[in-house]
């Protein structure tokens, strides 16, 4: 799956995150491609401190410049 994804900007809000999961799409969490059923199963709190400390990035298809489907 990483592959077809490179890393994009950081999520700065962990709102954006939450929405990015709930929309069904990737995200990288620092160096690999996690998807969104994958990461359901995480702790609001690990979102939270993860985002504050930048290791969550927007994951964007090679092919189209696009973020994940």
């Amino acid at each position: 799956m990483a592959s077809k994804y490179r890393k994009g900007e950081p999520y700065i809000s962990v709102i954006d995150v939450i929405e990015c999961i709930l929309d069904g799409r990737p995200l990288y969490w620092r160096h690999k491609v996690q998807t969104s059923g994958w990461m359901l199963s995480q702790r609001l709190n690990v979102l939270y401190y993860e985002t504050e400390n930048g290791v969550f990035a927007r994951a964007i298809l090679k092919e189209t410049g696009d973020e994940g489907p």
